[in-house]
C-alpha cells in the first residue's frame, strides 16, 4: 500500500481491504493487488461502511456523504460543506441506520437509509 496517497476510511471485509484514498475508492487483496471501485469522491475520505446488499456508505471530512453502489456508481446523499464536518460513521444493519459524528458541531447525526435500486 505504499503508493496509495491519502489513505483513510479503511474497512477489512472478507480478506479484502477497502480504502478511501485521494478521491478514489479502492479494494486490495492479500496479494496487494489494487482494484479501483469508484473515482471522483471529494477529499479527504473518512468513514466507510458496507451495507447488507454489498453497497457502501462513505463520508468525507469536508461534509459529504456518499452512497456507493457495488458497481462503483456514486450518489451524493448529503453535502454540508462549510456547515459541518462528517467523519467516521457507524452502521446498524438491524435498523438500517447510519450514525455520523460531526466533530465541530459537537453532535452525532443519524439517518435511516433506503437502499438505492437505481
Amino acid at each position: 500500500m505504499r503508493d496509495v496517497k491519502g489513505a483513510n476510511g479503511l474497512k477489512w471485509i472478507n480478506k479484502h481491504l477497502y480504502v478511501l484514498a485521494g478521491g478514489d475508492f479502492l479494494k486490495m487483496d492479500q496479494n496487494k493487488q489494487v482494484t479501483v471501485l469508484a473515482k471522483g469522491l471529494e477529499k479527504p475520505g473518512d468513514g466507510l461502511e458496507q451495507l447488507g446488499n454489498g453497497d457502501f456508505i462513505a463520508t468525507c471530512w469536508s461534509g459529504i456523504i456518499y452512497y456507493i453502489k457495488a458497481n462503483g456508481e456514486l450518489h451524493k446523499l448529503q453535502d454540508v460543506q462549510g456547515k459541518m464536518n462528517t467523519a467516521d460513521l457507524g452502521y446498524n444493519p438491524k435498523t438500517n441506520t447510519i450514525y455520523i459524528p460531526t466533530f465541530n458541531q459537537n453532535s452525532v447525526i443519524a439517518y435511516k437509509l433506503s437502499l438505492l435500486n437505481k
